[in-house]
């Protein structure tokens, strides 16, 4: 063994310990981080998707100052009450009942400089007049979800 070593050149010695700190940092980085989205998969996830299912409830059921009231902040700077019942009458009006399939695709974003933990959530519906994508981001704050953004997207919303 110690004869396949002596063959290795110097030069190519010394580059191995020039580049062995940052090559093991990555890869230590690289560990870490897909421990985080083990992690985040288990403890974040699980409350978003739940809360999306209750959202979805609360929204055929056309109770719509329950989500409002039962959102975040955020949410409510962004639009006011009478605003957001106008803004899904008119996405059930059009769309008509749906089924929902997700989430297709999620991200956690942990920013230690926030308050909480944000979770964005894709979903796919199929409505009785055609299809919508829907993004929902969620602040999970002391093991609630609370609404943030909700954007559906649809080539029926595109008009009146």
């Amino acid at each position: 063994m110690s004869e396949l070593f002596s063959q290795i050149p110097a030069e190519s010695s010394s580059a191995w310990k020039r580049f062995r700190l940052p090559l093991l940092s990555g890869a230590g980085l690289l560990v870490i981080g897909l421990w985080y989205c083990g992690y985040a998969r288990g403890e974040y996830l699980p409350l978003a998707t739940a809360a999306t299912e209750v959202f979805h409830h609360r929204f055929a059921a056309s109770q719509d100052d329950l989500i409002y009231f039962d959102s975040d902040s955020a949410w409510s700077q962004t639009m006011d009450a009478e605003t957001e019942r106008k803004s899904f009458a008119r996405i059930r009006r059009k769309l008509g009942a749906c089924t929902y399939k997700g989430p297709s695709s999620w991200f956690v974003n942990s920013n230690t400089n926030s308050n909480g933990t944000l979770v964005t959530l894709v979903f796919q519906a199929r409505c009785a007049n055609g299809s919508m994508r829907e993004r929902f981001t969620w602040r999970i704050i002391a093991g609630r979800a609370l609404l943030v953004a909700y954007d559906p997207t649809s080539k029926l919303l595109l008009t009146d």
